[in-house]
């Protein structure tokens, strides 16, 4: 079992990765001062590996741009999921292209050999993946968080803190050498992966409205609005008023990495052709008033263990936490050496299993983000803070009621709930695609310690892992799926239908060979 971590911002530096050294201020027209993120359970002696070493720069991106300093791009989960896809179909196609894959079976890079625009540079002559690996990762991050943003809501302190840590990051790669050709090899592979998969994030709002009808999603009462400025660069200038509403038309509109097909999920209790079950509904509403109010109301009865189970897995995009996939790719990394094929953290086999193993994961979790989000803004359903509270009915609703809602880790902000609806969850979502690749990788790629399962079959994949929000505990990946979804019941974010059915929305994500 592991031990508790606070959320809070340690008061000591941050452990660097390998060979990076400490680099605090810049000289400019003004002070700057790096901003610093607090450290995580993990041993830096995986860093020593350079496929975990990039991985680990999109995942300190990923929380930096989701702190409240630096508010920057690649935003929310599925955007934020998406990000991490295109990186790490980048080192993928950037290894494989030099060490062609023999066994256990043979398998092709994602960008395919060719002249056009979109294929795979010719790697001729090119030897050293670490460098090729390197040039891709360091060229889709510069992209995906650019010096040069031109967007009103990105403030230029914001970008300087982006561009600085991945400087840092850049520099403290050890051996990386720039001008060899290996590494422009990887740029011109980058580059390829980015203009292939990238597109306008969809994030924003656009036209979208929620509508004023019974089990439609409805603004949070507790935070409907947020007053911000009209520039970033101006925080005492114009404000504006803005409700949030996060990715309302990207699953329709956002490129799929690998799944092409629809895969649709049950209308939701209420809605469609599930509209006479409402005494699944009603029972689904009981369990989330009991288990998912606020922690003052005498309805609520959860313990603070199973509270603490509710935030351990939260990751909302609150300051210097990041998003779900942040949360699974940390897991990942634990997994992936715990049964890593070599002893050795660098041996080339860790690379070749770290580069496969992560691709998959991670382009499973792009794609289930878009399918997740169109499905939500489909049924548009209601969280249960809008459910309970305009239920309506004497018996069930409550108009006074409060969820435990996400936690605002790291900032004196109050709980909020999520701004976009609820069914499928997201959490759940993300999490199956993620687990159910790393289930059917590891039984196709057996190793000592292991067993083989079929599909229905419990593994017995352990770990141990540190939250950065809380505590947690082992169990077989299989099981883990209902934890982690049952932690969003606990946060009262979502009722049992939107946790469950998302379930199996994520596993067709999880497909590998």
């Amino acid at each position: 079992m592991s031990t508790a971590t606070s959320s809070q911002p340690a008061d000591t530096p941050p452990a660097q990765p390998a060979d990076t050294g400490k680099e605090h201020c810049v000289s400019t027209k003004e002070s700057f001062k790096e901003l610093e993120l607090p450290d995580t359970d993990e041993s830096s002696g995986y860093n020593n590996n350079y496929v975990l070493y990039w991985n680990y720069a999109g995942l300190e991106l990923n929380r930096l741009t989701h702190s409240e300093t630096v508010f920057g791009p690649q935003q929310g989960p599925p955007i934020s999921a998406r990000a991490l896809g295109i990186l790490h179909m980048a080192i993928h196609d950037a290894y494989f292209a030099i060490h062609r894959p023999q066994s256990p079976e043979p398998f092709e890079t994602f960008l395919k050999p060719g002249t056009s625009p979109s294929s795979l540079p010719d790697p001729t002559g090119i030897s050293d993946a670490k460098q090729a690996v390197a040039g891709a990762a360091i060229t889709v991050l510069k992209r995906l968080y650019p010096p040069d943003q031109n967007k009103p809501e990105v403030s230029a302190l914001g970008t300087k803190h982006l561009v600085k840590r991945l400087q840092i990051l850049e520099t403290g790669f050890a051996g990386l050498d720039t001008g060899s050709e290996s590494y422009k090899y990887g740029q011109r592979l980058g580059d390829v992966m980015f203009n292939l998969l990238d597109h306008p994030a969809g994030a924003d709002e656009g036209c979208y409205e929620p509508k004023d009808e019974r089990y439609f999603f409805e603004d949070e009462p507790t935070h409907p609005v947020r007053i911000v400025p009209k520039l970033a660069d101006h925080p005492d200038g114009e404000k504006l008023v803005k409700r949030p509403r996060h990715a309302p038309v990207y699953g329709e509109r956002a490129k799929r990495i690998a799944i092409q097909n629809n895969h649709y999920i049950a209308d939701p209790p209420g809605k469609g052709k599930a509209a006479n079950q409402t005494a699944e509904y009603d029972d689904a509403l009981n369990d989330v008033i009991r288990m998912g109010g606020a922690p003052y109301l005498p309805s609520t009865k959860r313990s603070p263990a199973q509270t603490a189970r509710g935030y351990f897995w939260a990751y909302d995009g609150s300051n210097l936490i990041g998003t779900p996939p942040r949360l699974y790719n940390q897991i990942l990394r634990r997994i992936a050496v715990t049964y890593k094929p070599e002893t050795d953290i660098t041996h080339e086999a860790n690379n070749a299993d770290f580069a496969r193993l992560f691709a998959l994961a991670n382009a499973a979790m792009a794609d289930a983000g878009i399918l997740a989000w169109r499905e939500k803004y489909h049924f548009e359903y209601w969280r249960p803070l809008s459910g309970v509270r305009s239920d309506g009915r004497d018996d069930h609703g409550d108009p006074f009621w409060l969820s435990l809602g996400a936690p605002a880790t790291n900032s004196h902000e109050l709980s909020f709930k999520p701004p976009f609806p609820a069914y499928p969850s997201g959490h759940a979502t993300f999490g199956a695609a993620c687990f159910q690749i790393v289930r059917r990788y590891y039984s196709a790629n057996p190793r000592p310690g292991l067993d083989t399962w079929k599909a229905d079959e419990p593994d017995n994949i352990k770990f141990d892992f540190v939250s950065d929000e809380l505590n947690g505990i082992c169990r077989d990946l299989r099981q883990k799926y209902d934890p982690k979804a049952q932690s969003r019941t606990r946060s009262g974010l979502s009722a049992r239908r939107s946790r469950g059915t998302s379930i199996v929305a994520g596993k067709p994500s999880g497909r590998t060979r």
